[in-house]
């Protein structure tokens, strides 16, 4: 259950630095979607150091930890207060260009090649001679021309600015009928600039030995490009509710993190080498997806994880998740509030550790059907619990609520692990052994067509769907509330401690 400690024991400090965590976060979601004055926020901040240092004095732990808590709530508003004025200026000065044209000036940061053309997401500068209020906004387009754009050359383009009333963080505002008027080189290789183009390599091998409409989703599974996906893919997928697997999510960073660690083992590095090159290995696929919310927050995890043990420590899992919830909060803390990837990423992996919690993984059996058997009933399990946690906010977001997932992961997921493989395995052949890339690109065809037809067959269960009316958001509120207080029941009557 939920302890409180009364004294300043090290679980008490242990549990001190979770309310931390989730006052720190707490405030950011406060700080984003609400304009506080600055001098409430000191005053705030000022308050909770008087309680802490109040209650260290008279060695009272609860003082101390409210305190703590108000500290925390005071630093994560000021961060996200900061973070929505410089949006809500950003958001100001482009709709002075709403529905005109401009000349845009902007740098390069992603090209992926779709049926509408070649998608880019620019890094605006300025727009007609007038500089941004910041350097965050990202304006996107599809350009026609069949032409090579280098990765972080400088654009000058001639087009229409359209802005969308859903605010999107990747892209800030569209330019329609957009031409590029003028490109200039970058005058050295960044890093970044590095990973795009090995990622265009990627695309080229995996092109190369692997057919549409596989190669959609073969993209997807190892650089959640989403924007080229096959249209009957894609709509398969929006049926089933499934659309998450064209995207590098946690499950596959998980995939990599364990194909790593063991393929290091294999060659009997010793456990420090092995930790740091898994950590490295899987660090770099993060970024060769463009470090999505779902991808980093498993990563983030993962890495934490596994230096807790291998610093021979035993990683409790609420507090990693609300570590590395607060760590890219810090970068971005707009993503509490405008990215539904990140919420979704992090309700499904509260699922999934309170699953855990509540109903452990049987130890190994040694009869094969029987490891089947339980490794279906805990996918599942593990599939109902996420869905707990995830649906009211698919609910309110889309109007529906899906029971598809249930039946469609059954079979999708166990075969992810094995066509992930493949696929890592045909690009580092495709350079060395052409003819071995051709085979297993036969393999992965052969997988993701199975997956396919599985799609296909629980697209046409619509019984499965169930539309919603429009629901309040503190409606919303009011479900993770209750399911909170179930949970705390639950725990508290199996006598766990978290």
């Amino acid at each position: 259950m939920w302890l409180l400690e009364s004294k300043f024991t090290f679980r008490g400090l242990v549990y001190a630095f979770r309310y931390f965590l989730i006052s720190f976060i707490l405030g950011i979601g406060l700080g984003s979607s609400l304009a506080f004055k600055l001098g409430f926020l000191l005053v705030l901040f000022f308050g909770g150091l008087f309680c802490l240092s109040e209650g260290f004095k008279k060695s009272h732990y609860p003082y101390w930890l409210l305190g703590l808590c108000i500290i925390g709530i005071a630093l994560g508003t000021i961060l996200g207060n900061h973070a929505f004025l410089v949006l809500k200026n950003q958001r100001n000065f482009l709709q002075e260009f709403q529905d005109t044209e401009i000349i845009l000036t902007g740098k390069v940061l992603k090209t992926e090649k779709t049926q509408k053309g070649i998608y880019v997401i620019l890094k605006t500068e300025t727009i007609n001679n007038k500089r941004l209020p910041s350097d965050k906004a990202n304006i996107c387009l599809y350009l026609n021309q069949n032409r090579q754009i280098e990765p972080f050359s400088l654009l000058r383009l001639k087009g229409s600015l359209l802005i969308s009333e859903k605010l999107s963080l990747s892209c800030r505002a569209y330019l329609t009928g957009g031409k590029i008027l003028e490109e200039i080189a970058p005058l050295h290789k960044s890093i970044w600039g590095v990973l795009l183009i090995i990622r265009n390599k990627i695309h080229l091998q995996l092109a190369r030995n692997i057919r549409e409409p596989f190669l959609s989703l073969a993209k997807g599974y190892i650089l959640g490009d989403d924007k080229a996906t096959n249209v009957e893919v894609a709509d398969l997928l929006q049926k089933n509710s499934m659309t998450h697997i064209v995207a590098v999510s946690g499950f596959n960073i998980a995939i990599i993190f364990l194909m790593a660690n063991r393929l290091f083992s294999f060659f009997h590095l010793s456990p420090h080498k092995t930790f740091y090159f898994t950590l490295i290995l899987g660090t770099f696929f993060i970024l060769l997806a463009e470090y999505p919310s779902s991808a980093s927050r498993a990563g983030i995890m993962l890495s934490l994880a596994l230096g807790a043990e291998h610093l021979q420590r035993m990683g409790n899992s609420i507090n990693i998740i609300l570590l590395a919830a607060a760590l890219m909060l810090i970068f971005n803390p707009l993503i509490l509030i405008y990215d539904l990837g990140f919420q979704l990423s992090f309700l499904a992996s509260l699922g999934l550790i309170f699953g855990q919690i509540l109903s452990p993984k049987k130890e190994l059996i040694n009869s094969r059907a029987q490891q089947l058997k339980a490794t279906f009933q805990d996918i599942f399990k593990d599939t109902i619990y996420v869905l707990f946690f995830v649906s009211p906010l698919l609910a309110y977001y889309q109007g529906i609520i899906s029971l598809k997932p249930l039946l469609a992961n059954l079979p999708l997921l166990p075969l992810m692990p094995a066509v992930t493989f493949l696929i890592i395995l045909l690009l580092f052949s495709s350079f060395w052994f052409p003819s071995v890339a051709v085979v297993l690109g036969f393999l992965v065809e052969k997988i993701i067509a199975s997956q396919i037809s599985i799609l296909k067959i629980v697209s046409q269960l619509n019984f499965l769907n169930f539309k919603v009316g429009y629901l309040f958001f503190y409606w919303i509120i009011l479900y993770y509330l209750l399911l909170a207080f179930v949970l705390r029941f639950k725990i508290r009557e199996a006598r766990v401690i978290i």
